[in-house]
């Protein structure tokens, strides 16, 4: 369980927030066994009672809709606490995509659901208008995980981001305000990751020995050259990355980078790959060869 906090306007500097993102990421994807479905359930705190909603109503079913636009139907700003759905606090949780022509294996946005939630109870609209906090307090909003009863699921990583309107009852369009705006608390998970959609890049630089001490046998049950040995960990390197991009899908960095340096006395730049640095590893990979790697003798 964790709580997603709503501040004051007053205290983010007046900007008053109309909308919620928060995304969840779970340690494991719910597809992968019936142990691991999960249901969410979220507790506005501004009605009376407090109430939830459950993402979904009912079973678990995370390959499907977790349920439509939910109305928790405070009481209107101002007025006696009865239910109104025009003021009413609403969300939608969207799951991951489904398998079938959805995400690879390995993406993680596979474990990946998206909350949003319009607490239309904090604000007013003027007659300018212009729309006025209603709030007298932090708002404390609750998520809750669900698990069937054998289950074993549990939160990775959480994270909120804040929105606005453009402007007045004709802004239609949100605006993402800075990390001041709400904010997670009570939580012993990452508070960032989830909502990143793709890893982070990696720069990889490998160093290789082809001195003449790499003509040598290897020990063990099945010696070689180890200049064979030292081609062929590249070789299964290299393709063990790209396979890694295959099944990551979405997720796999546009800018991943590789370099090589061959030394023996000195240190240079392999020359089958062109240039001198790291270069993106979708211009290195298909220069890393068997023929290329075939010239990596010992000198």
């Amino acid at each position: 369980m964790f709580k997603i906090t709503v501040p004051k306007p007053s205290s983010i500097g007046g900007t008053i927030i109309t909308r919620l993102e928060a995304t969840i990421r779970v340690a494991e994807d719910p597809r992968t066994g019936a142990t691991k479905e999960v249901a969410f359930q979220v507790t506005d705190p501004r009605t009376v009672g407090p109430v939830a909603k459950r993402f979904p109503t009912a079973e678990f079913h995370p390959t499907a809709a977790l349920g439509s636009f939910q109305d928790f139907t405070p009481p209107p700003p101002g007025s006696p606490p009865l239910p109104d759905p025009t003021f009413a606090d609403s969300a939608i949780m969207a799951p991951p995509p489904a398998p079938i022509g959805g995400l690879p294996d390995l993406d993680p946005n596979r474990e990946r659901y998206k909350l949003v939630v319009n607490p239309k109870s904090d604000y007013d609209f003027q007659p300018d208008g212009s729309i006025a906090s209603t709030l007298a307090a932090d708002d404390h909003w609750t998520i809750d995980l669900q698990v069937p009863g054998t289950g074993t699921n549990s939160i990775s990583s959480v994270c909120v981001q804040s929105f606005t309107f453009a402007g007045g009852i004709s802004g239609s369009a949100p605006i993402l305000l800075p990390a001041s705006g709400a904010f997670v608390e009570n939580t012993d998970f990452p508070g960032q990751n989830a909502c990143s959609t793709l890893r982070p890049p990696i720069d990889v630089l490998l160093v290789l020995d082809h001195s003449g001490s790499m003509s040598s046998s290897t020990t063990g049950s099945a010696p070689r050259p180890k200049i064979e040995a030292l081609r062929s960990a590249v070789a299964d390197f290299v393709g063990a990355w790209a396979d890694i991009r295959t099944t990551e899908g979405s997720a796999a960095p546009t800018d991943d980078n590789l370099g090589v340096i061959l030394f023996d006395s000195t240190a240079t730049w392999w020359s089958a790959i062109p240039g001198s640095g790291i270069v993106p590893f979708t211009t290195a990979h298909p220069l890393i060869t068997t023929a290329s790697l075939a010239t990596i003798a010992p000198a």
